[in-house]
């Protein structure tokens, strides 16, 4: 058994702000150290100021001292999880530079824990890929990947193809051959025929219109400027 030889006219010997027999009978702490689990908070302040374990330098077995915690992280000694987002706050410290007070470090849409542990994106980038669509859109939203900027794998970028864009197609960005005609969005795109059409696809067969734009059959309109065309002539030639 320890024993100490704590000052017998002082009720707290190291004046941590915590009595000596308190020290010994009810906190176990060292009455002849004001600091006695050296994490730089008092023993005296852990107990009455901040909650925490006088006798354990991190009360909350995350990786960080409480001292830290309180002052440099500003995080809660006493949640190992300070942002609720599936990481430790000290993981977030010491390992991937996010901040434990954020759950969601990018403003992603996409919790730290999240892009670490399922998704494997990076919790400092808010586009992972650079496709120019936020990790959090691609997942909630669209459900494309936020690792590949294509992620149909058709050369074109999963924005482009949700949005009209230099293309100006709107095509879906999980199948590479959107209308199902057995060619590629990109090249659809690329021989100038719609990507959206199973009808229209490159090689297929375009008949010759039969009709004018003002819905006359073209045999007629033709016939016609023929008769006009000859009388015109015949006209000309009783002047001369």
């Amino acid at each position: 058994m320890l024993s100490y030889s704590t000052d017998s006219l002082d009720a707290d010997s190291d004046d941590d702000g915590l009595l000596d027999g308190d020290e010994l009978f009810y906190y176990y702490t060292d009455p002849l150290d004001a600091d006695s689990d050296d994490d730089g908070l008092l023993d005296g302040a852990e107990v009455n100021v901040h909650g925490t374990n006088p006798d354990n330098e991190d009360t909350d077995w995350d990786g960080l001292t409480d001292y830290y915690e309180i002052y440099t992280s500003l995080t809660d000694p006493l949640d190992a999880d300070s942002d609720d987002d599936w990481l430790s706050d000290g993981e977030e410290v010491l390992y991937f530079g996010t901040d434990p007070s954020d759950a969601d470090s990018d403003d992603d849409g996409l919790l730290d824990g999240d892009e670490v542990l399922t998704y494997s994106t990076d919790p400092l980038d808010t586009d992972s890929d650079d496709d120019g669509l936020t990790d959090g859109v691609e997942v909630n939203t669209i459900g494309t990947n936020p690792l590949n900027a294509d992620t149909d794998d058709d050369t074109i970028s999963d924005l482009e193809e949700i949005i009209p864009g230099n293309d100006g197609f709107i095509t879906d960005p999980l199948a590479a051959d959107t209308d199902g005609d057995g060619f590629d969005d990109d090249t659809e795109v690329t021989a100038g025929t719609d990507p959206t059409d199973p009808d229209d696809y490159p090689g297929a067969y375009t008949p010759t219109p039969t009709t004018s734009e003002t819905g006359l059959p073209l045999i007629i309109i033709t016939t016609c400027l023929i008769f006009v065309s000859l009388c015109s002539i015949y006209f000309r030639r009783r002047k001369q």
